[in-house]
């Protein structure tokens, strides 16, 4: 009698423990799994050099490589025929950093001008990360965006800011109108300015 209660006792304790293990592997798997996909906003050149934080490039395709031929491009710069208007995002290639860029055309005091916000964001679980090796190297990788697809041709003006609340307008940012769209410029850190002269394609 005593040894079939001890073992029966052994075999509820091992039952609880099982319980108990299967309830902690997935709080902690929900835990991982919530720290690792959460994107948290970053400040203005947190983590990352100013220089660093986009390029405005005139790029040339070549369909046999993955990334274009490329000239960073700068104020008063003139894009040649064969050449086209991008913006490059840059984030840290070894984390889960990701960027976000929306751009617009708009005429502000009767001048056309292209408005870019952008935004990059890390995962909780790399910010935890990046405060116990703060030392760490990390490089950075460039980003191809459609901010400035379709954006025209004769003289074009940008203008790039950056929106660390941009992640709250996304799923409605494509309703607001110009004018509202201009005016998130008010809570938005500015970046960058150029005008460029873009030639008709032959």
């Amino acid at each position: 009698m005593t040894l079939r209660w001890a073992s029966s006792r052994r075999e509820k304790i091992f039952f609880i423990i099982i319980i108990i293990a299967f309830i902690v592997g997935n709080i902690v798997y929900a835990l991982y799994i919530h720290l690792s996909s959460a994107q948290i906003p970053l400040p203005l050149h947190e983590h990352m050099s100013p220089e660093w934080e986009f390029r405005v490039v005139a790029t040339v395709e070549v369909y046999w490589s993955d990334w274009p031929n490329f000239r960073v491009l700068y104020d008063g710069d003139k894009l040649e025929y064969e050449e086209s208007i991008e913006l490059w995002a840059l984030i840290d290639a070894f984390y889960a950093q990701r960027s976000y860029t929306i751009g617009r055309s708009l005429y502000r005091n009767g001048e056309k001008i292209r408005i870019v916000y952008m935004l990059r964001t890390e995962t909780r679980l790399s910010l935890i990360h990046r405060r116990f090796r703060p030392r760490l190297l990390t490089r950075s990788k460039p980003i191809r965006t459609d901010a400035l697809q379709d954006i025209g041709y004769g003289q074009q003006t940008i203008e790039v800011y950056y929106l660390q609340s941009l992640l709250y307008y996304l799923e409605t940012i494509e309703e607001l109108s110009d004018e509202e769209f201009d005016a998130l410029r008010e809570e938005a850190s500015f970046v960058w300015r150029g005008t460029f002269d873009i030639p008709i394609p032959e």
